[in-house]
């Protein structure tokens, strides 16, 4: 159960994120700064919801202005990903494939910061 309560956040975090990058194509932009250069809050508000106006399903502008502000579930998102414990990091090693070369890695650098295998 908590496990599962600390994936919500970093859930809506993806959310937040995926929709930064699907954002970005639209723009054909490579990253959230290129796009927000020196504008305001308002103005990338503007121009984000101008250009989305033709796209099916398009976000209200006040949800445009949520995405675009440092928020709650930014902050809750960054809070989750950084409280695991150590038990919490363990489970998430250990659902990957075991034969995995990244299993390895994520084996090896928990081993390194915990100073136990996993």
């Amino acid at each position: 159960m908590k496990v599962t309560l600390l994936l919500a956040p970093l859930h809506l975090r993806v959310l937040l994120d995926r929709t930064r990058q699907k954002i970005l194509r639209e723009f054909q932009c490579k990253s959230w700064e290129d796009l927000r250069c020196d504008r305001t809050v308002h103005q990338l508000v503007d121009i984000i919801d101008e250009r989305l106006a033709h796209v099916p399903h398009h976000p209200s502008r006040d949800s445009i202005k949520f995405m675009c502000s440092y928020n709650n579930v930014r902050r809750e998102g960054n809070v989750a990903a950084h409280s695991a414990s150590q038990d919490e990091i363990r489970e998430a090693v250990t659902k990957k494939p075991l034969a995995t070369q990244e299993r390895r890695y994520l084996e090896q650098i928990f081993e390194y910061l915990f100073n136990e295998r996993v």
